[in-house]
């Protein structure tokens, strides 16, 4: 079964009132190739708004191949001729244009292919049908377009859902022992994800077999990075849960309008304004200079840590080193509160100075460069339920005047952090310029620039998981290293970790 919206070939719609009043049921006579799984996802969408309304009552009738009629049976009255049209205008919306991959999801196709899903995990109360999991699923897909979208990773671009799709999420069913046994058979579930396919979700429904202790067993869900960021696992999780919460028939998840092309659009013309590209120019200008004066500048120097290091440990195959910081509740307040206000900065903005200054002292230079990760819908509310990989890194280079107290030296910098993600929310401007700009040395520029040693990564209120999920070791959502963290995860106060190599 299909759920694209069209089919490549034309369908008309003609709508037949029926006589003055109008108050029979009105007919909408279709002409063309039809898909009913098409139709019944066309009427779904209309449902979605008003949950506890019946489906539309109707009847499809075939006159030839290429020849129906949709018959609506009266109910409470006329079927409202906004709601006809509406329909019409839904079957005979031109298929979706093959689109551009997004800066962020260009950067994936960058890294090395050890490992590109995510995946959380969710422990029911009760045990799970696997049947009633595969129906939530497949609604779950339906409602978010990028979880089936097919990837041309050579050209860069999104080529519409899977040309052919039979509606149910590949789930997989096993068993474990230990926590070892989990994450290997959610690796292995995740490794065969596929976007050149469309297949960018699995899941795995996994029985818990450990011999001593509480059991519970859990559904993972697996998502090729592509497909998903933090701010994406919320959604996802919460139409997930809501939908394996319903006794019957899961309900469709409203589907929501498609405002990623608008984005888009503003990004490429991002990518040609002067000021954004002069000021993503002299970023990378003297990111290039400090990694080339200080190669041997890291994080760490002479086994010295911050008062506020609490743990440190090796992981990954690049010998990574991770450390943790903890900031109370009350000091976070401070920060994100007090000072944001004093200075007139966002949250984000002041974590940003903050960090500067701590990654300063700790590197004893005045002169800082590291990367930032936060997620632009912040500046698209009605991108705020995308399901798709939108954040990305951007880098961040900051002077500090050594004769200036701490307190001091952010407020000398309020300026330049207040420019530092340039025009975009979340710094999407730099990698607009690193995939659009019309300068292919700027591009090539971009593209070369060297990750920074450390990172800091900005949690918006909309990224933290729901209580109900786990992130499957290994396999953090949205945060692959952790580190530095604020006290308190309320909106207001926000957080942030880092990581440094």
């Amino acid at each position: 079964m299909t759920v694209s919206r069209s089919s490549h070939a034309a369908i008309s719609v003609i709508v037949d009132p029926g006589p003055a009043p109008h108050t029979a049921p009105w007919d909408l006579e279709l002409r063309g190739p039809l898909d009913p799984a098409v139709l019944e996802d066309v009427l779904g969408e209309l449902a979605c708004g008003d949950p506890g309304r019946p489906a539309w009552q109707h009847r499809l009738l075939r006159h030839g191949p290429e020849h129906h009629t949709l018959r609506f049976i009266q109910r409470d009255g006329a079927i409202a001729a906004s709601v006809v049209g509406r329909i019409a205008d839904l079957l005979t919306e031109p298929p979706p244009a093959d689109r551009p991959l997004v800066p962020a999801q260009c950067a994936v196709l960058t890294r090395p292919p050890r490992q590109r899903y995510e995946a959380v995990y969710l422990e029911p109360a009760g045990p799970l049908d696997a049947d009633a999991v595969r129906e939530a699923l497949r609604c779950v897909v339906a409602a978010h377009p990028q979880l089936r979208a097919r990837v041309d990773a050579t050209g860069g671009r999104i080529l519409g859902p899977a040309a052919v799709w039979d509606g149910q999420v590949p789930l997989t069913e096993g068993e474990f022992t230990d926590e070892a046994g989990f994450a290997a058979a959610v690796a292995a579930t995740g490794h065969a994800l596929d976007a050149t396919s469309g297949v960018q979700v699995r899941a795995l429904l996994a029985r818990d077999r450990r011999a001593t202790g509480p059991r519970a067993d859990r559904l993972a869900v697996i998502v090729h990075q592509l497909a998903v960021d933090a701010a994406s696992w919320r959604t996802l999780v919460g139409d997930l849960t809501a939908a394996l919460g319903t006794a019957t028939v899961p309900p469709r998840p409203r589907r929501v309008p498609d405002a990623l092309a608008d984005w888009i659009g503003e990004l490429r013309d991002l990518a040609r304004d002067p000021d954004e590209v002069r000021h993503w120019s002299l970023v990378a200008e003297r990111r290039a200079h400090a990694l080339s004066s200080r190669r041997s500048a890291a994080v760490t120097r002479s086994g010295e840590v911050p008062d506020t290091a609490r743990a440190a440990w090796d992981s990954g195959p690049g010998g990574e080193r991770h450390l943790e910081f903890t900031v109370d509740e009350e000091l976070t307040e401070r920060i994100t509160q007090g000072l944001a206000r004093r200075l007139a900065l966002t949250t984000g903005q002041v974590l940003t100075g903050v960090f500067a200054l701590t990654l300063a002292r700790w590197q004893r230079v005045d002169e800082v460069g590291f990367d930032v990760l936060s997620d632009p819908r912040e500046g698209h509310p009605a991108l705020r339920r995308h399901v798709g990989r939108l954040t990305g890194e951007h880098p961040v280079h900051l002077a500090l005047d050594p004769g200036l107290d701490p307190l001091g030296q952010l407020a000398a910098v309020a300026g330049p952090l207040a420019a530092s993600a340039g025009q975009a929310a979340g710094g999407a401007g730099f990698g607009a310029c690193r995939e659009w700009s019309p300068d292919p040395l700027l591009r090539d520029t971009l593209r070369a620039l060297a990750p920074a040693p450390a990172c800091l990564i900005l949690h918006g209120p909309d990224e933290v998981l729901p209580g109900s999920a786990y992130p499957v070791p290994g396999s953090a959502p949205g945060r692959p290293r952790t580190g530095w963290r604020c006290g308190s995860r309320s909106p207001a106060a926000g957080c942030a970790s880092a990581w440094a190599g």
